[in-house]
């Protein structure tokens, strides 16, 4: 038989999983659609491997292309979100994993 282990770290990455998909779900049983986003064909060569990266413009976070995007974006989420019978669960649940990622040693053992 073989033994599964389950790090912290995955347990977070899970349950940002199943949060994403709750949205997700939310997001196509209502007749709202997301915000349009620009995919750009970037790709850099990293030692002859190629990466693409179509939302590289996203990373210019104080440009007001960026900052408009944001802002749809945060109030199609708030559509979507604040319809959903969810919303206090997944406030408290990002909460606690922003908490978890600020300050990982809060679950560790004191010997």
């Amino acid at each position: 038989m073989q033994k599964i282990t389950i790090h912290k770290k995955n347990g977070l990455f899970s349950s940002f999983y199943i949060i994403c998909l709750i949205l997700f779900f939310s997001a196509c049983s209502s007749s709202l659609n997301p915000p349009e986003t620009r995919v750009d064909e970037v790709i850099d060569v990293i030692h002859g491997i190629e990466f693409s990266d179509p939302y590289r413009w996203l990373e210019t976070q104080n440009s007001s292309e960026t900052r408009n995007w944001i802002d749809r974006q945060n109030n199609y989420a708030e559509k979507v979100v604040g319809k959903s019978a969810f919303r206090d669960r997944i406030e408290k649940r990002m909460k606690q994993l922003t908490s978890e990622i600020n300050n990982p040693n809060s679950h560790a053992i004191k010997l």
